[in-house]
């Protein structure tokens, strides 16, 4: 695994705040929006899914044991849950033949204005992705939200992308402690509907 946050970091002149989860821009000293600052702002995000905790420490505990268990590193879950779920994560990578090969890698838009921190990306080994490398994020809610594929569209062009490359198959990786599922996107209009949100929403 090749943790690439100090490297994005530098390439795109952007300072995250882990606290309050807001990029700054280094050259300018100006806020930017998040990718979900946007989505809530366009209506795709209701706001009631930034209220209570607890959820949202289970899904941030296991994306920093994922990281762990990436790198080869011991977890342990701080609860029942959050153990089964990474039980299912492991099973992912045996049974996917996957492997995380960047993590938690901070992109920037300057002409669309907006950054966000995406989960990574995973070579899959298993048919129909063939050792393919797929842009991820990791999900531990009752569902994955419909936004998913607004969102991993929004860091996959976020260096432009959409200009230097063909776009390409996403995926949502679904963690729970019952099992785990694999939901992909790769509708071209993915792409268009958020290059509109960020056009509409990120300079209000």
């Amino acid at each position: 695994l090749t943790d690439m946050a100090g490297l994005f970091k530098s390439k795109v002149s952007i300072d995250f705040d882990p606290i309050f989860h807001t990029y700054t821009d280094r050259d300018t000293g100006k806020s930017v929006p998040s990718v979900t600052t946007l989505l809530q702002r366009a209506g795709y995000i209701n706001a009631r899914f930034y209220k209570g905790t607890e959820g949202r420490d289970d899904g941030t505990e296991v994306h920093e044991l994922t990281r762990r268990a990436d790198s080869g590193l011991p977890v342990t879950g701080s609860n029942e849950r959050i153990s089964l779920c990474m039980a299912q994560y492991s099973r992912f990578l045996a049974e996917c033949s996957a492997q995380r090969v960047r993590a938690e890698c901070i992109v920037h838009s300057k002409s669309l204005g907006y950054c966000g921190t995406m989960d990574g990306e995973w070579k899959i080994g298993i048919e129909p992705f063939n050792g393919a490398t797929l842009l991820g994020d990791i999900k531990t809610g009752v569902t994955v939200p419909s936004w998913c594929k607004l969102q991993t569209a929004a860091y996959d062009i976020a260096d432009g992308g959409m200009i230097i490359r063909p776009t390409r198959m996403r995926f949502a990786l679904h963690l729970t402690p019952e099992t785990y599922k694999i939901k992909t996107y790769s509708d071209d209009g993915d792409y268009l509907v958020w290059m509109e949100i960020a056009r509409k929403f990120a300079n209000v």
